[in-house]
């Protein structure tokens, strides 16, 4: 019985097809029959092989190909020669796979070898055993996405789970180019566009950059190509006369009276939802959901809103302030909560929710209601495009733009963080350029002296519809009941 153990754990000296010596470590290519035997398997796999010099350990990166012993012996004494030896399977085209398999390693080991010493737990480290303080580069990424805010995190989660759906698990601490143009390949072929194709590819690279600023990759072998730019989105906005028009059906109340009262009092919804925004010096549904009367609400008897972008605060801590112009004001009127020092403005959006990890849901739900009660205003109006909530910030930008409005105003509104020092030392612009600048995203005339009455079921209803919307609903607390029940 001791003689059949000691035969299972001998590992047969099989010639090999190539080897090298890097600093203290010694690699060769060879057949590892223990493992296979351990597997319970008869094909045993091929392996690269790492001795450390003084050590007496070695370590293997499994390769891709499993044979017996007697197909291995082939391989290696295949010279290239004969009638089948250039087919796609023969034991030569397997051997010249093996080798390319073998340079690629030694050729990551040497940028690896200039940056760390070769030991036994960093030789582990670079083949992606899961020791202390090392991880494939899946887990890695994870890590990575874990650290972001949640916006963020959600978005490079959906970028790694893009990758494993089309690529598969990597066990392995690198990428290679032909990672990314399988994964390229299948979003192509799945008919996903180019714009989230490059999201998707723009988060990898970025997890991929911390790995070779924290020394787990090089930036020598970067994998990354050319990578798509998106579709333009310069034609993504709706000019003042157009935003006149929605302000204007909004205020009136003027829609089609063969709409269902349960759709108008939507589309009423989303066109005002998407108003705010635009007047609003173009702020994303993100930070509309969480906006607050705050103290400077207060201070300044209404007129102004106050905000940190929750996309840039990790960044800059940059408080983007909103002149609460007439029209906006009027808005506010319908659409918003009684103003209470630290209560939302829109309560119904969130709806009770305080979890980090389920808002980005809630946001998403409202987007996709601003979306759609668009599309419907839209398509009764003749409209050709479709607009959505992002653009009400690139229609901000672009009326001011056109107006003649200062960039440096139009950054500042927006919350975008300066990159000259100047800003340090300039205060932001005075209360009265900022009514006079956001003015000039409507083309109201003398209509906004004018005092607009409305008398319209629509209205009651409307305020009914805020109040029901306002509470959290049973299937919310159903969902937070069971997402805390999982570990």
């Amino acid at each position: 019985m001791k003689t059949d153990d000691a035969k299972i754990r001998k590992v047969v000296r099989f010639p090999n097809i190539a080897n090298l010596t890097i600093g203290n470590c010694f690699l060769r290519v060879t057949l590892n029959t223990r493992l296979g035997r351990k597997r319970g398997r008869i094909a045993n796999p091929v392996c690269i092989s790492f001795y450390l010099k003084g050590t007496n350990k070695t370590l293997y990166e499994v390769l891709p190909y499993k044979m017996s012993e007697g197909d291995y012996l082939e391989m290696c004494r295949s010279t290239g020669k004969g009638r089948n030896a250039l087919s796609e399977n023969s034991p030569y085209a397997i051997k010249k796979q093996i080798l390319k398999a073998f340079e690629e390693t030694a050729k990551r080991l040497r940028v690896y070898a200039k940056h760390n010493q070769l030991t036994i737990d960093s030789v582990q480290s670079f083949l992606g055993a899961r020791v202390e303080g090392t991880a494939y580069f899946d887990d890695f990424w994870r890590q990575f996405n874990e650290t972001k805010p949640v916006g963020t995190k959600n978005a490079y989660e959906g970028a790694r789970k893009s990758f494993l759906k089309h690529v598969g698990q990597i066990n392995r601490t690198y990428l290679t180019a032909e990672d990314i143009r399988i994964w390229e390949q299948g979003m192509a072929d799945a008919g996903i566009s180019k714009t989230s194709v490059g999201m998707y590819l723009r988060a990898c690279r970025a997890a991929w950059n911390e790995a070779v600023r924290k020394g787990r990759a090089s930036k020598e072998d970067n994998p990354f190509g050319k990578i798509p730019q998106g579709a333009s989105r310069k034609r993504e906005w709706l000019d003042t006369s157009k935003m006149t028009e929605l302000y204007d059906i909004f205020i009136n109340k003027r829609y089609p009276k063969s709409w269902t009262d349960a759709m108008t009092v939507s589309v009423h919804w989303a066109t005002g939802l998407f108003l705010f925004q635009y007047l609003a010096n173009g702020c994303n549904l993100a930070d509309v959901a969480k906006l607050k009367y705050n103290e400077d609400y207060f201070s300044a008897k209404g007129r102004i809103l106050t905000f940190v972008r929750q996309k840039t605060e990790e960044r800059s801590n940059m408080e983007v302030v909103i002149p609460v112009i007439e029209p906006l004001r009027k808005l506010m009127t319908e659409l918003c909560s009684t103003p209470e020092l630290g209560q939302y403005l829109f309560p119904n959006i969130l709806r009770g929710e305080t979890a980090a990890e389920r808002i980005p849901k809630k946001v998403a739900q409202a987007n996709k209601d601003v979306r759609e009660g668009l599309r419907c205003l839209t398509d009764y109006l003749g409209w050709s495009m479709r607009p959505s909530g992002t653009w009400a910030r690139h229609s901000f930008a672009t009326n001011l733009t056109h107006a003649g409005v200062p960039d440096r105003y139009i950054s500042e509104a927006m919350g975008h963080a300066e990159g000259g020092v100047t800003s340090k030392y300039i205060d932001l612009y005075p209360l009265a350029k900022q009514f006079e600048y956001n003015g000039k995203l409507l083309n109201l005339g003398e209509k906004e002296g004018k005092t607009i009455t409305v008398t319209s079921e629509v209205y009651e209803l409307f305020q009914e519809f805020l109040k029901q919307q306002s509470k959290p609903r049973q299937d919310d607390d159903l969902e937070r009941q069971n997402l805390d029940k999982k570990p």
